[in-house]
C-alpha cells in the first residue's frame, strides 16, 4: 500500500480582489493506494514541480516459468512440468 499525506497550506490571493469563496481545499490530506503486487517498492521515486506531486512506480521483472525434468520410473522418456514431452535423455 502507497499512504500519502502532506498540508496544503491556505494561500490568500495577492490581488485587491475580495473572495467571498475559495474552491480550493487547504489543510492536512492523507491517501493510501493499494499497490498491485509485482512492483519494485524499493525503486519507487516521487519528485514535485509546480504543485504537481508525481510518483514513478517500477515493475519488477516477470517471473518467468522454470522447466522442470519429471522422470517416471519404467519410462525412458520424462514429462516436463508444463505437459509437454521431452525428448529421451540418451537421444
Amino acid at each position: 500500500m502507497l499512504t500519502i499525506q502532506g498540508q496544503r497550506q491556505f494561500m490568500p490571493d495577492s490581488s485587491e480582489e475580495r473572495v467571498h469563496r475559495a474552491e480550493s481545499r487547504y489543510g492536512a490530506f492523507r491517501r493510501s493506494v493499494m499497490m498491485p503486487t509485482h512492483v519494485r517498492a524499493d525503486g519507487i521515486e516521487a519528485s514535485t514541480e509546480d504543485g504537481v506531486l508525481q510518483i514513478l512506480v517500477p515493475k519488477a521483472a516477470e517471473l518467468h516459468a522454470k522447466r522442470i525434468e519429471v522422470r517416471v520410473a519404467g519410462e525412458r522418456g520424462a514429462l516436463a512440468a508444463d505437459d509437454e514431452a521431452l525428448p529421451p535423455a540418451d537421444a
